[in-house]
């Protein structure tokens, strides 16, 4: 029986791993084909056929490679035609500043967020740079109490 279990196990692990790679290779396509991978998804496509060839016995009856090349062709031509497109929208200047506009630069306020760490050892060591800073360093806390 442990001899038998070692032969079919082994074959039966073949199969199924061929099974999913066949699903793996089409929902690949698939996917890349959404995504605008058309070249990876020519190359999956062609993985999912030829497997599914493999499958079906049909693979001494069909000359496989000059389809396979031809899908990988438009693959390219697809991806051509996209970097075509995206390269004509970043030729378009999209605004163009009037010659009379007048243009006003505003400087935006400083974070603490933003501080380097010498400037954050100042702020520790003299406290008065903030207002909290400086009711404290002259004697005023805020309360009603202390005043």
């Amino acid at each position: 029986m442990g001899l038998i279990a070692a032969v079919l196990i082994p074959i039966m692990l073949f199969f199924w791993f061929a099974f999913c790679f066949t699903v793996i290779a089409w929902l690949k396509a698939i996917s890349h084909l959404c995504f605008g991978n058309f070249i990876r998804a020519a190359i999956w496509f062609n993985v999912g056929t030829w497997l599914l060839f493999w499958w079906f016995g049909e693979l001494d009856k069909v000359n496989f490679w000059p389809g396979a090349i031809t899908f990988v062709l438009l693959g390219v031509l697809g991806t051509l035609v996209q970097y075509q497109k995206r390269k004509a929208m970043l030729a378009i200047p999209t605004w163009t500043t009037p010659a009379d506009a007048e243009i006003e630069l505003v400087v935006p306020a400083r974070q603490i967020l933003e501080l380097g760490k010498s400037e954050c050892r100042s702020i520790h060591e003299n406290p008065s740079t903030f207002s909290r800073g400086r009711r404290i360093a002259d004697g005023n806390t805020g309360s009603a109490r202390a005043a």
